[in-house]
């Protein structure tokens, strides 16, 4: 069985996930922002498996640079789009924002399509709409859904990369995961009511 520790970001309250497999002693992570809790939340003996990314807007990997001086030999995940996107300021949209520099990742050797995971504990599911790169991942019964669906947000489609029907196909399909007692980790702090 795992456990989910939730990282709240600096940067528009985006959110990291560190999922931890404890009989393995190992964790993935979940979209990457702040390093230094994720370093401090990460137990001493645990590996880090790699980063699954939900998408690659820079909200949710600004702080893969970093985490790589930490560890590497760290794989990063996300599908075709997402690869050429962590490369593109303007596809990442760190170009129109002045909360940090325009990003794009330093040590692309570090950069997995997300059919390269082996890993049978862990789901992958494509949950384009909010953006072409939007991957949803399972590990038990938790569904982390990035910026594809918030719990009672509505999902941004107006990028120039999204696609509103790409998105309610996506929302459809993890609703019907939600209705089945799946845990949603959406990309976003949100306020429980």
């Amino acid at each position: 069985m795992s456990r989910v520790v939730q990282i709240i970001n600096s940067i528009i309250s985006s959110c990291t996930y560190i999922i931890y497999n404890d009989t393995k002693e190992e964790v993935w992570l979940v979209d990457c922002g702040d390093v230094r809790p994720i370093i401090n939340n990460i137990s001493k003996g645990y590996s880090l498996r790699g980063v699954l990314l939900t998408h690659t807007h820079y909200d949710h990997c600004y702080g893969l640079n970093s985490l790589l001086d930490y560890y590497p030999a760290m794989k990063v995940y996300t599908n075709s789009f997402g690869l050429k996107a962590l490369q593109s300021p303007k596809l990442n949209l760190s170009r129109y924002h002045e909360e940090i520099p325009s990003f794009v990742i330093n040590e692309t050797s570090s950069i997995e399509d997300f059919s390269k995971i082996a890993d049978p504990s862990l789901k992958i599911i494509p949950t384009p709409g909010h953006d072409p790169s939007c991957l949803s991942f399972i590990v038990d019964k938790f569904l982390f859904t990035g910026d594809s669906y918030i719990p009672g947000s509505k999902v941004i489609t107006t990028f120039p990369n999204s696609n509103r029907r790409d998105a309610f196909m996506s929302i459809d399909i993890i609703k019907k995961y939600e209705a089945d007692d799946y845990i949603i980790y959406p990309g976003h702090f949100v306020e429980k009511g």
